[in-house]
């Protein structure tokens, strides 16, 4: 059995969660594919197709939901979901169900994983969540994996699927992800302090939607930005900052204690 996970992790909390998935589920061969490598696939080789991304903003990132409307048309190709979140799961799992089932796809199962939080803000105003996962949430990923390993064995035995429904959950239901208008608004301006930016180009390489030119220190482009704040967490000089934050929120890598949890 071979499984191709196609992931897009901004901060590697969903890479990391992917990787502790698969080892969950080591009978089976895995291979990953990051959609920030910005090319497809090839979905041939595999039996099963898993997606996973982060939530931006209750919904899917617009870097992700690109590359998901670029995979070619299937015939019934099995295929499972899986989210990282911070405060609440959103609309990822329902919106990456709706695009793959178009595409063909056979969506098994799904499932939302709470992480520490990576939203600067959030951090800075002191709502890091580092207890995430709770044990009970740990517990939740295991009855997940335990279904999936179901759903590898009825591949194997060439047993016909039996996919579960992926439904949200009341306050998703409740509260819409944010326009992009409101996204915008709520991050405000990007700007750098040239006296700590030492013109590294890190943040160029992290942005996937070209809103960075090539000047030192760097020019935003606020009609192309998707306020993913890629740029501010990722900056090791701390030199990018908005009229929110400056100077601490950021999240460029897994927090040591969610590394602690996920490596079995």
């Amino acid at each position: 059995m071979k499984i191709l996970f196609c992931y897009h992790s901004q901060s590697g909390n969903t890479a990391l969660a992917c990787r502790a998935l698969s080892q969950k589920l080591d009978s089976a061969s895995w291979d990953f594919f990051d959609v920030a490598k910005g090319s497809l696939p090839d979905l041939h080789l595999h039996d099963l197709i898993g997606f996973a991304s982060w939530t931006y903003y209750l919904a899917l990132p617009p870097f992700f939901e690109e590359f998901l409307s670029r995979l070619p048309g299937q015939n019934g190709k099995p295929a499972f979901v899986f989210s990282t979140f911070g405060v609440m799961t959103g609309q990822v799992l329902v919106r990456m169900t709706k695009a793959l089932t178009a595409k063909g796809f056979m969506v098994l199962d799904g499932y939302s994983l709470r992480v520490p939080e990576s939203y600067p803000v959030y951090i800075a105003q002191g709502s890091h969540s580092l207890e995430a996962p709770t044990p009970q949430e740990l517990t939740g990923f295991d009855n997940f994996a335990a279904r999936m390993a179901g759903h590898l064995e009825r591949i194997q035995s060439g047993a016909a699927p039996q996919p579960v429904k992926i439904k949200l959950d009341i306050f998703s239901r409740l509260i819409p992800p944010a326009s992009p208008k409101k996204i915008r608004r709520d991050m405000g301006p990007l700007a750098v302090d040239s006296a700590l930016c030492d013109g590294c180009g890190i943040c160029r390489q992290v942005c996937l939607y070209d809103a960075i030119d090539s000047a030192t220190p760097p020019v935003f482009l606020p009609e192309n930005c998707k306020s993913c704040w890629a740029c501010f967490s990722h900056c090791p000089q701390k030199a990018i900052y908005t009229g929110k934050v400056r100077g601490q929120g950021h999240y460029p890598q897994p927090a040591e204690v969610l590394t602690a949890k996920l490596t079995i």
